[in-house]
C-alpha cells in the first residue's frame, strides 16, 4: 500500500512561505534542515529529504515536481541545489525555500558543501557554500503539523485510516489501540536492500539495511517492516505493532532511533475502546486448510481450519480472533479476498452435507451469508476474475468447475473436475485447475480445458500464481509437498516439503518471494526465496504467527 506517494512533495512544499529578496542567493544561518524533523543544525544522510531556507533561492518563481512523480528534476524555477558539486533532485523551489533529496551517490562522506545556483536571463549566480555534517542516518518523522513536532503522520494498517487525536480540524478522532499495527512515514533511515537511485521512486518496498528501534509510550514496539515506501522518492515507511502495555492518551510519545541517532519525537493518540481480543490461534484450532492475505492491508490475514472455522488477524498473525458469525463450523477449503474491495471475503466449505458450498462476507468476516444457488457439491477452491470481481469460479468435489457472473448469486457448471483453481492476474481468461491427474489449463474462461502437465502422481490440492510474474505458479499436493512452474504450467519441479500434506499456499502480495504453506499436521512453513527452498517449520515461539515480513 502506498498512501503517501506524494507525501514528500506535499509536506515539503508547505514548510515555509516564499520570501523575496535580492538576486544573489543566500542560505540562512542554520538554514539547512531535515525536512521532516526540521532539526537544526542538520546532520544529513544520503537519500534524506532536506530543506534549505534563505533568500533569492529561485529566479523569483515557485515550482514543484509533479505529485507522485517517479523521477525528480534537478532544475526548478531556475535553481539547482549543489551538494559537493552534485545536483540534488528537487521536490520544490521558491525564493525562500528549496526541498531536495541528498544525493545517494555521496554515501561514505562525512561533510558536504551545500550551495544554491540560480539561473536567470541576467546570468548564473551561486550562493556561498554552507558546510553540513553527513552521517549514515538522519531520521526524521513527518507530522500532521508539518513542523517536526506534534501528532505524527500515522495510519492504521488494517484500514489505512489516519490515527488522529480529538480536536483536529483536518481529521476525525481515531485513536489506535494496543496490539494494532500502525504505519508511519519518515526520511533519513539510510541504505536499503536493493536498488537505490537519487531522485528515482522506489519500485518496490525495499527494506532498510539496519532495522530501527521504535519506542511508543516508553515501551519498545516490534518493527515488522522498515524501508522505502513504494513509488516514492526518499520516503520511508515503518510498520510496528503497538505495545500491549500502552496506556490511553491523546499525546503518547513515539520516537525512532537508528545507528545511535534519534529522531524527533511525535505523538500518537491511543484509546482503550475496542482493544484487540485474542482467541486461540488457528494453529491450535486444528489443521490450517486455507490462508488469505489482504492485498491492500498486508497485516490483515485470514486462516481457515479443518474443524474450528475462520480466524482473522489484523497484526500480521500476532493475535487472532474467530470470525464465524453465519458460517458453519465445518472444514474450510478456501478463503479468497476481493482485490477491488478487501471487505468482501469468500469462504468455501467442503463438508458433504447441508452446510457445504460457498459463503460470502461483505464486512471483513464480521458476518457471512451462504451463496449456494446452483452449486451441487462442496467447494474445494474458488478464484475471482481480476478484471471483473463479479465473475467467480469454484471447483467442487466431484462435480467439476462452476462459474458465477453475479458475485456468487448464482452458479452454472463449466466442466473439468479439479480440486484446485488459479486464475492469471493479467489474462483472466487463463485458468488452471488441478487434481490427481495433474494440472489442466483453460485459455477461454473455462469454456474448454487441456491437460497441461502431469505431476507424477501428486494430488494437487492448491494452486497459486505469482501476481508479478504470472508464468510462475506453485502447486501444493495433499500427498507430496510443493511444486513450482516457471513456464505457465507446461512443466513443474519439486520445491520442497517432500511428502508433506499441503492444504494451503499464500504469496505475500508485496513480495511474492515470501511463500506460506499450511500443512496437515506440521503447522505453517515459510519460504523467502520463491520456494527455491522451504526452511524448517516455524519455531514454537512463533508458531501461532503468520509474519508477513
Amino acid at each position: 500500500m502506498n498512501r503517501l506517494a506524494h507525501c514528500a512533495v506535499a509536506l515539503c512544499a508547505c514548510l515555509i512561505a516564499p520570501r523575496m529578496s535580492g538576486q544573489t542567493p543566500l542560505i540562512s544561518a542554520g538554514g539547512v534542515v531535515n525536512a521532516a524533523s526540521y532539526s537544526q543544525p542538520a546532520v544529513l544522510a544520503p537519500g534524506v529529504i532536506f530543506a534549505v531556507l534563505g533568500t533569492s533561492l529561485s529566479d523569483g518563481t515557485i515550482a514543484a515536481a509533479a505529485p507522485g512523480a517517479s523521477s525528480l528534476p534537478t532544475l526548478l524555477a531556475g535553481a539547482r541545489m549543489l551538494v559537493n558539486g552534485v545536483a540534488a533532485p528537487l521536490f520544490y523551489v521558491s525564493p525562500g525555500v528549496i526541498n531536495a533529496q541528498f544525493p545517494v551517490e555521496l554515501t561514505g562522506i562525512t561533510t558536504a558543501s551545500v550551495q544554491v545556483e540560480v539561473q536567470s536571463a541576467s546570468g548564473t549566480v551561486t550562493s556561498p557554500a554552507i558546510t553540513v555534517t553527513v552521517a549514515p542516518y538522519s531520521p526524521g518523522i513527518f507530522t500532521i503539523d508539518q513542523n517536526g513536532i506534534g501528532p505524527g503522520l500515522i495510519y492504521r494498517a488494517s484500514d489505512s485510516s489516519r490515527i488522529c487525536p480529538p480536536g483536529r480540524s483536518d481529521c476525525a478522532a481515531n485513536p489506535a489501540v494496543p496490539g494494532e499495527v500502525v504505519s508511519f512515514y519518515m526520511t533519513g533511515l539510510g541504505a536499503v536492500n536493493g536498488s537505490w537511485v537519487s531522485g528515482q521512486a522506489a519500485q518496490s518496498a525495499s527494506s532498510t539495511v539496519t532495522t530501527p528501534s521504535v519506542t511508543v509510550g516508553g515501551a519498545q514496539a516490534q518493527v515488522l517492516f522498515s524501508g522505502l515506501s513504494e513509488l516514492s522518492v526518499g520516503l520511508y515507511q515503518v510498520d510496528v505493532i503497538l505495545p500491549a502495555t500502552l496506556a490511553a492518551g491523546d499525546s503518547v510519545p513515539l520516537s525512532v532511533s537508528i545507528g545511535g541517532t534519534a529522531s524527533n519525537q511525535v505523538t500518537i493518540s491511543i484509546g482503550t475502546a475496542g482493544a484487540l481480543t485474542q482467541d486461540a490461534g488457528p494453529l491450535e484450532a486444528g489443521a490450517v486448510t486455507a490462508i488469505a492475505i489482504d492485498p491492500v492491508h498486508r497485516y490483515t490475514l485470514y486462516a481457515g481450519t479443518g474443524s474450528s472455522g475462520v480466524f482473522k488477524s489484523i497484526n500480521g498473525g500476532q493475535s487472532w480472533t474467530a470470525v464465524n458469525n453465519g458460517l458453519p463450523i465445518a472444514p474450510v477449503s478456501v478463503l479468497v479476498i476481493d482485490p477491488s474491495n478487501p471487505a468482501v471475503v469468500y469462504a468455501g466449505i467442503h463438508e458433504s452435507g447441508p452446510n457445504d458450498g460457498a459463503y460470502k462476507s461483505t464486512d471483513g468476516g464480521a458476518s457471512w451469508t451462504p451463496i449456494r444457488n446452483g452449486l451441487t457439491r462442496g467447494v474445494a477452491d474458488l478464484v475471482i476474475d481480476p478484471e471483473n470481481p463479479n465473475v467467480l469460479y469454484a471447483s467442487t468435489l466431484g462435480a467439476g468447475v462452476f462459474k458465477s457472473i453475479d458475485g456468487g448469486g448464482s452458479w452454472i457448471a463449466v466442466g473439468q473436475p479439479g480440486n484446485a483453481l488459479a486464475i492469471d492476474p493479467i489474462t483472466s481468461a487463463t485458468i488452471y485447475t488441478g487434481n490427481s491427474q495433474g494440472v489442466y489449463k483453460s485459455t477461454d474462461g473455462a469454456a474448454s480445458w487441456t491437460l497441461s502437465a502431469v505431476l507424477g502422481g501428486a494430488n494437487v490440492s492448491v494452486l497459486v500464481i505469482d501476481p508479478l510474474n504470472p508464468a510462475t505458479l506453485y502447486a501444493g499436493a495433499s500427498n507430496n509437498g510443493v511444486f513450482k512452474s516457471t513456464d505457465a504450467g507446461a512443466s513443474w519441479s519439486a520445491a520442497g516439503l517432500p511428502g508433506g500434506s499441503v492444504n494451503a499456499l499464500a504469496l505475500d502480495p508485496l513480495n511474492p518471494a515470501n511463500l506460506y504453506a499450511g500443512t496437515n499436521n506440521g503447522g505453517v512453513f515459510k519460504s523467502t526465496d520463491g520456494a527455491v527452498r522451504l526452511p524448517p517449520r516455524l519455531t514454537q515461539t512463533v508458531k501461532t504467527q503468520l509474519t508477513v515480513r
